[in-house]
């Protein structure tokens, strides 16, 4: 029906043509009779007229009305005939359509057709924007533009995807609707709320490209879901008229509006009927055209501006330059290679050709943001793991990329003492509890902090108090809040002899020792200083020197700290004193060193037995004076003719006949970090204890 009814119309659109062609010959034979022709003739080789010109070299072939083109016998439309698609005869396949004078698979849903497929190039990361724009590694397509972000969807999967209605991903990434569930606004539900299901999704059919009105129902490219209804969307400047886009200045069937056709013979310049082209515009082909803008006879008819690659042709005075695309351009000026670079998370043209995010801002799809600086550091470590009051502690943290320094506070009070800026630090309490923090830091900025909660101990202020020489006990009240002391002694020298011609000072120096023990706030730690020994006849120094006969020296007394028991046996360390010298007529001997672990043997001059020192395990031996040697805390000798006494200690020296008394011995006992010498002290004794 419909090939029988095409080949009848051809054959009357022939024979009017030809009628119609001898009337304007006649006309034109009777016009040069009268000198004047009253009517041009048509001219059937379609070239292009001059500025102003009448149509007389414009109308298509065989008389076809403009914009068709005379195929077979019949005016037909090449741009859009699926039988005559870009030029007679060549026919489309089946199943696709004619374009723009070019065959193609119809595309529906709002979809793009790209090579041999049709794909939806807002979120095709192959063909975003447009076919054959592929976004670089790293990047998602989101908008129709390349990113590293979506745009208004979520990115799951390397895809982006609307977590509203995806029952793959409802609400989050991942979190897959049950079977026989759909995704409705971000929830998992049995039904679809204030939507329509279609295809397993939850859809808006008032506005969905690819269920319009009705599940199923996509719109065709070029096309937009507006209230239900398919309808067709022109850009460019052009106007639908009916179901096409046209240039209402220049289409000779709706010339300045739809549906206004130019009669026969005229043209449609400027949106205005005319046998001329007007206001200065040119006759290509069919068309008025102005040569100065319009990119298919840009200077001249027939000259195309591009096509470029991500952008278009357009013609200002009559010359070409290519319009890129939103998100790529032409950086390298080339016009052979188009729109070249991709400015989406190009940190070299970032947004624009040459501009530089530099070295701390990076490129965020079209636009430069301020790197952020290093990321958090990790865990923090502390030691020791209790840390008392006015205690100092080390806090240490892993590395961090990219870091040059750290940054470390403490809680009100406390004071960084060491490694500021690495990272590892040192620092002093005061007894406020609270959090040490770091953080890193690069040239392009800070991180957060990391902090850790510090709880402390219970403790005091550091301080110290000293304890000299009196002759008697005295008391030390551990402070409230120190439960540790550090405990230094010095032990009395001995007593110096009596020579026959006067006396000297040659009894035995005292030893020292150190060490901190544990204590408990509020304790009274009774302390014992040693006094120096005597030349004799006399007593021993305070707290343990041995008696002293006629030319010899008593022992030194130790100096010790003890258990609030206050007891020999309660003694927490002690230095031993020095013994006694024993001079005479002539010289007899010398007083030895108190300890030391152990204390040292007396020097004798006439041979005779010296006193040796004590050890921690038994007092030193006595060279006679009545056979009585050092104890438990006590230097010997029974103080008769010629004797000298032995030093006191943790085990008091020995005594000794015409020579020197022994030494007596420190203790360190259960102490930390103890240490003990012999021999470096004169004088009275000392103690110093500190916290």
């Amino acid at each position: 029906m419909s090939r029988s009814y095409s080949s009848s119309h051809a054959t009357l659109r022939r024979f009017v043509a030809s009628a119609f062609a001898i009337a304007l010959l006649a006309l034109t034979w009777i016009g040069c009779v009268g000198g004047t022709a009253s009517l041009q003739t048509l001219s059937g080789d379609g070239g292009a007229g001059g500025a102003g010109g009448a149509l007389g070299t414009g109308g298509g072939p065989s008389g076809c009305s403009a914009g068709t083109e005379l195929c077979n016998g019949a005016c037909v439309d090449t741009s859009s005939d699926a039988a005559h698609c870009g030029a007679c005869n060549n026919a489309c396949s089946a199943g696709e359509i004619c374009t723009t004078g070019a065959c193609g698979t119809p595309c529906l849903g709002g979809s793009t057709h790209c090579g041999d497929k049709c794909v939806d190039t807002e979120n095709d990361p192959k063909n975003c924007g447009g076919c054959a724009k592929a976004c670089a590694a790293g990047e998602v397509c989101s908008g129709g533009q390349c990113g590293a972000t979506c745009l208004g969807s979520t990115l799951c999967n390397g895809k982006c995807v609307d977590t509203s209605n995806d029952p793959e991903n409802c609400g989050a990434c991942a979190n897959a609707c049950a079977a026989g569930e759909v995704c409705s606004m971000g929830q998992c539900a049995q039904s679809c709320l204030g939507s329509t299901l279609c295809n397993g999704k939850c859809v808006d059919t008032s506005a969905d490209m690819k269920n319009c009105g009705a599940c199923g129902n996509a719109c065709p490219v070029g096309q937009a879901c507006t209230s239900g209804l398919c309808t067709l969307q022109c850009g460019n400047g052009s106007t639908k008229c009916g179901m096409s886009c046209v240039d209402l200045q220049n289409d000779p069937k709706n010339c300045g509006g739809c549906g206004n056709a130019c009669p026969a013979g005229q043209l449609c310049s400027m949106g205005q009927c005319s046998v001329t082209c007007l206001g200065g515009s040119t006759l290509c082909g069919s068309k008025c055209v102005d040569l100065q803008t319009d990119p298919k006879n840009c200077g001249q008819c027939g000259t195309t501006c591009g096509p470029y690659a991500n952008g278009f042709g357009a013609c200002n005075l009559g010359a070409c330059y290519e319009v890129c695309n939103p998100g790529y351009g032409d950086c390298d000026a080339s016009n052979g290679n188009g729109c070249e670079t991709n400015l989406s998370g190009n940190a070299n043209n970032c947004g624009a050709c040459g501009q530089t995010c530099g070295a701390c801002a990076t490129c965020s799809g079209l636009s430069c943001v301020a790197a952020p600086g290093p990321a958090a550091p990790g865990a923090i470590g502390q030691q020791p793991a209790s840390i008392t009051w006015y205690g100092t502690g080390t806090f240490t943290i892993a590395p961090v990329a990219g870091a040059i320094s750290y940054t470390w506070t403490g809680p009100l009070g406390a004071s960084v003492t060491g490694g500021q800026g690495t990272t590892s630090a040192s620092i002093k309490f005061d007894k406020n509890d609270g959090q040490v923090c770091v953080t890193a830091s690069s040239a392009c900025g800070a991180s957060g902090a990391t902090c850790l909660n510090v709880i402390l101990q219970m403790g005091a202020p550091p301080g110290s108090q000293a304890f000299n020489y009196t002759g008697g006990m005295q008391q030390f009240t551990v402070p409230q809040g120190v439960v540790s002391i550090t405990i230094e002694a010095w032990g009395a020298q001995g007593g110096g002899s009596a020579c026959c011609s006067g006396s000297q000072d040659d009894g035995g120096n005292g030893g020292y020792a150190k060490g901190t023990v544990s204590v408990m706030p509020g304790q009274v730690l009774p302390v014992y200083v040693g006094g120096k020994g005597l030349i004799g006849p006399g007593s021993g120094g305070f707290n343990g020197g041995g008696l002293a006969g006629q030319y010899g020296g008593s022992g030194g007394g130790a100096s010790d700290v003890r258990s609030p028991g206050g007891q020999l046996a309660d003694r927490l360390l002690v230095a031993g004193g020095g013994g006694g010298g024993n001079c005479g007529c002539p010289d007899h001997g010398q007083g030895a060193n108190g300890g030391g672990l152990a204390g040292d043997t007396g020097l004798t001059f006439s041979g005779y037995t010296p006193g040796t020192g004590g050890s921690q395990v038994s007092g030193g031996t006595t060279g006679g004076c009545g056979g009585v040697q050092g104890s438990f805390g006590n230097g010997g000798s029974d103080g008769s003719y010629h004797c000298a006494g032995g030093g006191g200690g943790y085990y008091g020296g020995g005594g000794a006949y015409a020579a020197g008394g022994g030494g007596g011995s420190a203790y360190l006992g259960s102490a930390n970090n103890a240490s003990t010498q012999s021999g470096i002290w004169t004088g009275d004794g000392k103690v110093l204890i500190s916290w």
